[in-house]
């Protein structure tokens, strides 16, 4: 049998591939485009380019701060609300611009986009493929999905206007997902959520169903040892308790706080040698973070714990420790401060509920450091769990029964929180390492930047192939979008009779 060598070569060789992401801060999803992009670019190779319509290389990683990538803005100057509105319709229109921009200004010049985060691009660059179809034939797309952002506008109030707003956007949304050529999702939770959320055309669907591509961690250890030095050295006659999560109502702090008054009360619990530290991502620019972390304040004192409110690090470092004050709050703290807090915290306390992923938990993992998350979402594919008692049934004492676990799941609920929360506190320092140990194995199967870059590498080299399967995949997608398009009056009518009704 002849082999094509020259074709087998092409395939194998370096993709120019451009990724497209609305915003490039700091954040999760920065994180990932962030790790995706360094991945393919150093493992495989692949020449990448990150288009984004906002930048500022003062607030981003430092791959991007060092132009370690090469990121490219277009559009920043389109409003992100309009009168404190319209956020959907803003964020649309800015991707919309952001593509349009980048498809005229370099034709068809790449072999791969990989978009994330929002997918009202998706059939504008399939359009343009068709229009403009070379003879190296159609760039290929990505499409990775956080969370279905349908799902998110329904969790969140609104009026019936403002259902009738988001309706359009909805569909829309749904009508994206036939474009890709490979979808991901970011846990098997979200995967679930997707398959439930868009369901419109099952049929025309399922050649695209979603792939499991976990967010990773640099397995690096970057911490500062002078600053390790400091904390062992302020922690050397007490423990301490440690929640990060953005200062948002949606990550339910409270119930660390809560947990941890439970813990104090009881007698046998000398409470001054126990602290709980709240640290996370704080913007006094946003107002829910300024609301939230005065709520916080206040639940504390409601439980009579007292505690204090540090933005200056080096005072929190400097400052004695051993008084009465219980809790502190360390509202955007730096990431030297934060790698040190985790690896000597007893224990991390993961509060969100239905968390689609969730990062920081695998982040405690890689410091040995065990975790107490809520017994649903993402935390469920990341944790393995010490005890059998998932729903908290059990209450007499923790017991553990799987050695090689590297946490608990457990309900919302801070009475069964306060009870693992002094199980962990009666462990001896090195039953604790012993155990936080087994997250390092965990991190290396599912959560390195290896495993990320090569799920992905493994379809572009795929879909590089142009089977026949995927020239049949576009005549479908072609008269699924005339379809659409010709019937999109009568639908939206009608659904808007129905939704009336």
């Amino acid at each position: 049998m002849n082999v094509d060598k020259s074709f087998d070569a092409d395939v194998a060789k370096p993709k120019n591939i451009a990724i497209i992401h609305p915003d490039l801060g700091i954040g999760g999803a920065e994180r990932l485009i962030v790790d995706v992009a360094i991945g393919l670019q150093d493992l495989k190779n692949h020449h990448i380019t990150i288009y984004t319509s906002h930048c500022d290389k003062s607030h981003a990683f430092e791959e991007v701060a060092n132009d370690k990538l090469e990121v490219v803005v277009y559009g920043d100057f389109l409003p992100r609300k309009i009168f404190g509105r319209f956020t959907i319709l803003c964020a649309t229109l800015r991707q919309l611009y952001l593509t349009m921009k980048v498809l005229f200004l370099t034709g068809s010049s790449y072999d791969f986009y990989i978009i994330d985060s929002l997918a009202a691009c998706l059939p504008v660059i399939w359009l343009f493929n068709i229009l403009l179809k070379s003879k190296n034939g159609f760039s290929k797309v990505l499409f990775y999905c956080h969370f279905p952002d349908l799902k998110l506008s329904q969790n969140s109030t609104g009026s019936t206007l403002k259902s009738l707003y988001r309706m359009p956007f909805d569909y829309y949304e749904q009508f994206c997902y036939v474009f890709p050529h490979k979808l991901y999702v970011n846990s098997n939770f979200t995967k679930q959520i997707f398959a439930e959320t868009f369901d419109m055309l099952p049929g025309l669907a399922s050649f695209t169903a979603p792939t499991v591509a976990y967010p990773c961690i640099d397995e690096t250890i970057h911490n500062d040892p002078k600053l390790d030095a400091k904390i062992h050295a302020k922690f050397s006659n007490s423990k301490f308790f440690l929640s990060i999560n953005r200062f948002e109502r949606k990550k339910n702090v409270e119930l660390a706080i809560k947990s941890f008054s439970e813990l104090v009360k009881r007698e046998k619990t000398p409470s001054k040698s126990l602290k709980l530290l709240v640290a996370g991502g704080y913007d006094k620019l946003v107002l829910e973070n300024v609301e939230y972390l005065k709520d916080l304040c206040t639940i504390s004192a409601d439980f009579n714990l007292q505690y204090r409110v540090f933005t200056d690090y080096q005072e929190f470092i400097d400052t004695d420790l051993t008084a009465e004050c219980q809790i502190y709050f360390l509202p955007n703290v730096s990431t030297d401060l934060r790698n040190s807090l985790m690896k000597y915290t007893a224990m991390l306390l993961y509060t969100p509920s239905f968390e689609h992923f969730g990062i920081v938990p695998i982040e405690a993992m890689k410091y040995n450091t065990l975790v107490l998350a809520i017994n649903n979402g993402g935390p469920k594919e990341s944790i393995a769990p010490l005890d059998d008692d998932y729903e908290g049934l059990k209450t007499e004492k923790i017991s553990i029964t799987n050695d090689k676990g590297t946490g608990f799941l457990k309900p919302a609920d801070e009475k069964i929180w306060s009870n693992v929360m002094e199980c962990i506190i009666s462990m001896k320092d090195s039953q604790r390492a012993k155990l936080g140990s087994n997250g390092e194995k965990i991190i290396e199967k599912l959560f390195t930047r290896k495993v990320l870059t090569e799920t992905i590498n493994e379809d572009i080299v795929r879909l590089s192939k142009n089977s026949t399967n995927l020239e049949f995949q576009e005549t479908q997608r072609t008269l699924y979008f005339f379809l659409v398009a010709l019937g999109a009056p009568f639908i939206a009518i009608a659904i808007f009779l129905l939704y009336s009704l």
